[in-house]
């Protein structure tokens, strides 16, 4: 249940998020997600927290922080609603995590099969307070973004979800904000622009963090 509930609520404050406000700013605020996982994981899971954790979380805020600008003033103003989702969903995604985590015993597939069916309720009721706008898609245009759920986002989701169960919160943070990095490469690889100095500076400082953490020795690996 609780896993339906925190799933539902990072999914649909993300999406709001996005849908109403500006992506970077969104986010930046959104990859905040290190420092909640490392939070949480102390506090819930009794995971321990030293030094070279500790900095490479640091370097990974660092890194997503120079790669979405955030000296930019259009990013750096007073904090509103979406502000709130955006923190939110981080949030909520770092206790989904735990959450994913703390029960072992459980399969990973009915576990993910809660976070949909929590994300599918949430977003049903948050529909009645935002009306979706109409839009006359093709029935190919239906068709590829249901192949898509059903496909893509089931395995990239079951992917990151059953890697956490078998790491530490703290370090699955600091690896999954390597999509960042993916995200800015694989967009300026398919557009054809260069990437700036500021997003290379970033996209180094996310990858070594993420080399500090994935050369551990993760010693709670989970064989089940």
């Amino acid at each position: 249940m609780w896993i339906a509930v925190a799933g539902g609520i990072a999914n649909v404050t993300f999406q709001l998020a996005i849908a109403y406000g500006d992506v970077i700013r969104v986010m930046i605020l959104f990859y905040l997600l290190p420092v909640w996982s490392v939070i949480g994981g102390r506090l819930f899971l009794g995971e321990k927290v030293d030094a070279m954790r500790v900095l490479a979380v640091v370097m990974c805020l660092a890194g997503a922080m120079v790669i979405l600008d955030i000296t930019n003033a259009d990013n750096t103003r007073g904090i509103s609603w979406i502000d709130m989702m955006a923190i939110v969903s981080g949030m909520s995604f770092a206790m989904t995590n735990i959450l994913f985590r703390s029960v072992q015993d459980v399969p990973v597939m009915s576990k993910l099969s809660c976070m949909f069916i929590g994300s599918a309720a949430l977003t049903g009721v948050t529909l009645l307070f935002f009306p979706a706008s109409v839009v006359n898609a093709s029935g190919w245009t239906i068709f590829l973004a249901m192949l898509y759920g059903a496909v893509w986002l089931v395995f990239i989701t079951l992917g990151s979800l059953w890697a956490v169960t078998r790491m530490e919160a703290g370090r699955a943070a600091v690896l999954i904000v390597m999509e960042l990095v993916a995200a800015v490469v694989s967009a300026a690889w398919l557009t054809e622009n260069i990437l700036h100095l500021h997003e290379i500076a970033g996209g180094l400082l996310v990858l070594t963090a993420a080399l500090m953490e994935g050369l551990r020795v993760d010693k709670s690996v989970s064989d089940g």
